[in-house]
């Protein structure tokens, strides 16, 4: 089993960084699953969750990306996000009154405003992080 080195790093902190078998992850045209001597990428990426397989049995860990950018050489993943939150790390009563104040302030405004879509955003970015919050409690089950 060959491994490959992942980084995962926010605007504000390294979040990431162990050699790993695969992860998954949405691409701006779908989702990608990345082996050991994968081509090379350059590709942005959708707000939603990177899985994490360090070996070939399970998954191993979450982590909530907002955007961003990846980049795929034959030894090293790299992924640049504009906000990453480790799964474990997500505060599921935040998460819940953010997506609960999107949800309302979406009714405030027409479709095709800007603040419209700006709570539309917000509201499919919380909903990525109660996803991988769901997953992880049925993991440990």
């Amino acid at each position: 089993m060959k491994l490959y080195l992942l980084n995962v790093v926010s605007a504000k902190k390294k979040i990431f960084k162990d050699h790993i078998y695969k992860m998954t992850i949405n691409g701006i045209e779908g989702e990608l699953g990345i082996f050991y001597g994968h081509m090379a990428l350059l590709t942005t990426i959708k707000p939603g969750k990177i899985s994490i397989f360090k070996n070939k049995s399970k998954k191993n860990e979450y982590i909530y990306v907002s955007g961003g950018i990846l980049e795929i050489q034959p030894k090293i993943v790299t992924v640049l996000a504009d906000e990453a939150i480790r799964g474990n790390d997500i505060d599921e009563k935040l998460v819940l009154e953010s997506k609960k104040r999107a949800e309302k302030n979406i009714s405030k405004f027409p479709i095709g405003d800007i603040n419209y879509i700006k709570n539309i955003v917000k509201l499919s970015k919380e909903m990525a992080k109660l996803n991988i919050i769901k997953l992880i409690k049925n993991k440990s089950l």
